[in-house]
């Protein structure tokens, strides 16, 4: 689609991970409710995992969300 991402690795960072109460994983789950990876978010919005990233993409909710958002067609 053309549309910049920002994706963080948490495995590849020193807070992404593990037990301490700042880890951005420990914050993810108490934002989010969700413990699994990938944890997608579109435009600040959480979209859910990859299941829902996929059936968004595929459903084309994801395309809407951007052309939107960005006031172009996609």
């Amino acid at each position: 689609m053309g549309i910049p991402a920002k994706i963080i690795e948490l495995d590849k960072i020193s807070n992404g991970l593990g037990p301490a109460k700042d880890s951005i994983a420990l914050k993810l789950l108490e934002l989010t409710g969700q413990r699994t990876v990938p944890n997608v978010f579109v435009l600040g919005k959480h979209l859910g995992g990859n299941d829902e990233a996929h059936d968004a993409a595929r459903s084309g909710a994801l395309k809407q969300m951007l052309s939107d958002s960005f006031g172009v067609n996609l």
